[in-house]
């Protein structure tokens, strides 16, 4: 209603006049509608389920994606409980006791933030909801407002993105065994072929004859070769390629990697050599193991596909990083320079003047199996693994390698790397378990579960004079070793196939350690990794040759081992009187004197290299004398240089004894030859 007062007179009677007048409500009644209107809006327009409940917990409203998620109608749950509805009993308390906190202190811990927790469908259900709740005082009334939304379908594909990424990872795990066996596998009748093609040359005089031989030999090498990068790879898909930590020095390596590779270069007719630049012989930490797998890989593919011109090697400090000046001599042990925290990062460059490639084909050049030349008629031989093995070693190690290239100019591939200077540090060489033999018989006991490498092995070592029992088991082995048998019939050394059903070859030898069997023990393996190598001399092994097996390297291994004297260091042998008669009796004698004084030197390298466990430098060395030892007939000592290499190569320190044996065997040579030198000339 509303109150109208208006003042009038009659008959000079002042009079006041009040109507009341009816209001109209229309204009409220379209406001709180409008109100209402929205409020519902708000409520059935979310996708999400809205609760509305006051400060007692009972539910004021809720919208219809509520009714649709835990399946009550609005009429069944307004002013009820909310938790008795909606919420799993193993709950009910906790919720209860933080509305009565938050009204009591005002302590927020879910309002204003977002949670997942069970709701409860009205089937008894439990569905998983993301919760978020919010709240509004309106004079002195407090009420909650809960939005929750359905997790079901986004659990659900969680869950199905778990079990494709563990079918993946399954069947990922499952190609790494099947090429891990198919491998082995092929490995093993592989071995034995190059056995028997080179058990057959032997025996061969007609040079054709020979030269097929050697040509299925190199064939057969080259599969192997295929078979280890192909191993590489699916180690790097699985992510079993760990990084080592070494001290060595980037410079150092890629100078000892451009010598190795200097003599198959110059034989090609390309200059080989090394760019001097300003950065200093720093010693960094990184794995030098596969920094000198992937240099190699750059080197051998520049010679591959450069026909004529020059490759350049070069290292350099990155311009990302800033320089670290430090005087080399710096470093040695005891005089360690601060480090600072950023690491520089080192470029090692080669450049070749080859065929190069088009921008397509260097974009393509680091996918696995992909060579810039896939056409049927392609020259150049490869699996188009090796860049792609290299790039992923750059980047297990934070690095990278790219490549700059124009068709028919050449390429430049450059490998970066992050690499800490530190000083250097001379490590102490590992203690290693030495057996002396306590029967030096040339009886030996083969253990191999392969009936060709059995027949191959056996008859290799009959030919040379020993005595082979062949058993095809880790148990067979352990069951023979511990039969009572005269001294004579006592093997002086056992050769252990690493890889066997059942029983395999570690667990023989740990076995057979355990019993106190004290003779040597050479593991066949076909594994060439470090930590398979390290594996075997921790079982107790004392020395391992890898498979295809050189035959007259086993023999030079197995006569170290036994103690057998048969050096074959002599001036008399039928090499040396050739290269006499083809000479003549001065240059020869000019040529011992070079031949010694080169041998003194690389001894001293490998003494040097061994002290600072620099096994690039004792890889390189070793090369150079294995060289020199077979041109003049030494075999003995050309094998021994060969196994030192197959050490440093698989970065293991060589075995104190085969050491031992170069020494011994290289200065009884040299002291025949200032002997021979010494005596007037005939």
């Amino acid at each position: 209603m509303e109150l109208e007062f208006s003042p009038t007179s009659h008959a000079e009677t002042k009079m006041a006049m009040v109507r009341l007048n009816a209001i109209s409500t229309d204009a409220n009644v379209s406001a709180r509608q409008d109100h209402q209107a929205i409020k519902q809006l708000l409520m059935d327009g979310s996708l999400s389920a809205r609760v509305i409940i006051d400060g007692e917990g009972l539910v004021v409203d809720v919208n219809k994606a509520t009714e649709e998620l835990f399946g009550y109608q609005q009429k069944d749950i307004i002013g009820q409980p909310m938790a008795e509805f909606l919420i799993p009993e193993c709950l009910r308390k906790a919720h209860y006791h933080g509305l009565a906190r938050f009204l009591e202190t005002g302590e927020e811990k879910i309002v204003g933030s977002k949670v997942e927790i069970q709701g409860l469908h009205r089937s008894g259900e439990e569905i998983p909801v993301e919760l978020a709740v919010s709240s509004v005082n309106l004079t002195g009334d407090v009420y909650f407002g809960a939005e929750m939304r359905d997790l079901r379908e986004e659990y659900a594909n969680k869950e199905k993105m778990r079990e494709a990424q563990s079918s993946a990872e399954i069947a990922n795990e499952a190609k790494s065994r099947f090429l891990a066996t198919m491998s082995h596998e092929i490995r093993t009748p592989l071995n034995a072929l190059l056995g028997i093609v080179n058990l057959v040359r032997a025996d061969l005089q007609d040079p054709h004859q020979v030269s097929l031989l050697t040509t299925a030999e190199n064939s057969g090498l080259r599969l192997m070769s295929l078979l280890k990068n192909v191993l590489d790879y699916s180690k790097i898909e699985a992510g079993e390629m760990s990084v080592d930590e070494n001290t060595f020095s980037p410079t150092a390596m890629a100078r000892d990697l451009v010598a190795l590779y200097k003599p198959t270069a110059k034989a090609q007719g390309i200059k080989l050599r090394m760019r001097d630049t300003d950065v200093r012989e720093y010693f960094t930490l990184g794995d030098d193991h596969k920094v000198t797998q992937i240099i190699s890989n750059l080197l051998s593919n520049a010679i591959k596909f450069t026909e004529s011109g020059e490759i350049e090697v070069s290292v350099e400090k990155s311009s990302m990083v800033r320089s670290l000046e430090l005087d080399a001599d710096s470093t040695l042990e005891g005089d360690a320079p601060e480090i600072p925290e950023n690491c520089p990062a080192y470029k090692i460059n080669v450049r070749d003047t080859g065929i190069g490639m088009t921008l397509t084909q260097a974009e393509d050049v680091f996918t696995a199996f992909v060579q810039a030349d896939d056409s049927d008629t392609r020259k150049y031989l490869g699996t188009g693994l090796g860049l792609s093995i290299s790039q992923h070693l750059a980047h297990l190690m934070g690095g990278d390698i790219s490549v700059v290239s124009r068709k028919d100019e050449g390429s430049c591939f450059t490998l970066e790397l992050p690499l800490q200077i530190v000083p250097r540090v001379v490590a102490t060489p590992p203690a290693y378990r030495r057996t002396g033999p306590i029967n030096a018989t040339k009886r030996i006991l083969l253990v191999e579960d392969s009936a060709p490498n059995q027949l191959v092995v056996k008859a290799a070592l009959e030919r040379r004079g020993y005595t082979v029992e062949v058993v095809d088991s880790g148990l067979a082995a352990c069951e023979i070793i511990t039969k009572d048998r005269p001294l004579q019939d006592q093997f002086g050394l056992v050769l252990m196939d690493v890889q066997m059903p059942g029983m395999d070859g570690l667990e023989a030898t740990r076995w057979m350690r355990e019993q106190n069997f004290q003779q040597p023990i050479i593991a066949l393996t076909a594994k060439a990794y470090k930590e398979d190598e390290r594996a075997c001399l921790e079982a107790g092994m004392d020395d391992f040759l890898t498979k295809p097996i050189d035959y007259d390297l086993l023999s030079s291994r197995i006569a170290m081992w036994l103690d057998q004297e048969d050096s074959n260091v002599s001036l008399a042998g039928t090499r040396m009187q050739e290269i006499r008669e083809l000479m003549g009796e001065t240059a020869f004698r000019e040529a011992l004197a070079v031949f010694a004084i080169e041998v003194e030197a690389r001894l001293e390298e490998v003494n040097s290299g061994l002290a600072a466990d620099d096994f690039v430098k004792v890889d390189r060395a070793c090369h150079t004398l294995s060289g020199v030892f077979s041109g003049y007939g030494f075999d003995e000592l050309h094998h021994i240089c060969s196994a030192i290499q197959e050490s440093c190569i698989a970065k293991i320190r060589p075995v104190p004894k085969t050491v031992e044996r170069l020494d011994e065997l290289a200065k009884e040579l040299l002291g025949k030859v200032r002997a021979y030198s010494a005596k007037a000339p005939s």
